[in-house]
């Protein structure tokens, strides 16, 4: 979930599209059931509803926890699964995957970047 935008040790620039996002500065804890360990429908519509879909979903790609870009971490192992791609839990494919969503965010072209990453994939969730 990018309410945080990164873990310690990353860094923000205001110019990045994560400024944009419809979650940017919300506690993670009021859209999330902890108990029931589901997504609320607010957070849905949430996600829904911003500007930055594609790039949070380009970001996600590597991303094994949390609620991205409209996306559940199930949603998203079968979007990988899909798009051919297996997650390796390191920093390089984080970063790699943020590159990409920064050049579509500058660009316009989120599926033109998300393709260039995973060798011509459509973007579709």
């Amino acid at each position: 979930f990018p309410v945080t935008i990164r873990e310690e040790g990353h860094q923000m620039s205001e110019e990045r599209w994560q400024a944009s996002a419809a979650c940017q500065g919300q506690y993670i804890d009021e859209y999330y059931d902890r108990e029931q360990g589901s997504v609320l429908n607010v957070t849905k519509l949430l996600c829904a509803s911003c500007p930055v879909i594609e790039m949070c979903r380009i970001a996600s790609v590597p991303e094994i926890w949390g609620y991205w870009a409209g996306m559940t971490q199930q949603d998203r192992r079968l979007w990988r699964r899909k798009l051919r791609y297996s997650p390796a839990p390191n920093d390089a494919d984080v970063e790699r995957f943020q590159r990409a969503a920064d050049r579509a965010w500058r660009n316009g072209d989120p599926e033109g970047e998300l393709a260039k990453e995973l060798g011509g994939v459509a973007l579709s969730a």
